[in-house]
């Protein structure tokens, strides 16, 4: 099966699990997954590095997210561009970037 038979199978089970009549919205679509997706605020981030600690000092690390532009970085909502978001140990002073968390760069949906 070739991948283009495998993608073809894919949309017509979900066209099956879609009510009749129904349009395709962005959610089925493959194009359109990152319009499906919100970009989170700071303090959505800050929530997330809640309960985090340095991996250095074993401190836990402070929830005040620190930011610039950064083509490479996360979506967040009220900045046109995309920003770098770090926390710094109060303990060691290294600067963690939050995919060195576990968080990652695309909302959750």
């Amino acid at each position: 099966m070739t991948s283009k038979e495998r993608e073809q199978s894919k949309r017509r089970s979900l066209q099956r699990l879609k009510p009749e009549g129904s349009k395709p919205d962005a959610a089925t679509s493959n194009k359109g997954c990152a319009a499906t997706t919100r970009a989170l605020t700071l303090k959505e981030y800050a929530a997330l590095v809640k309960r985090k600690k340095c991996r250095w000092c074993k401190r836990r690390l402070s929830s005040r997210v620190e930011h610039y532009d950064h083509a490479g970085g996360w979506e967040v909502h009220e900045y046109p561009q995309k920003q770098w978001l770090y926390v710094v140990c109060t303990g060691c002073g290294y600067q963690w970037n939050l995919s060195k968390l576990g968080i990652p760069r695309q909302a959750p949906q």
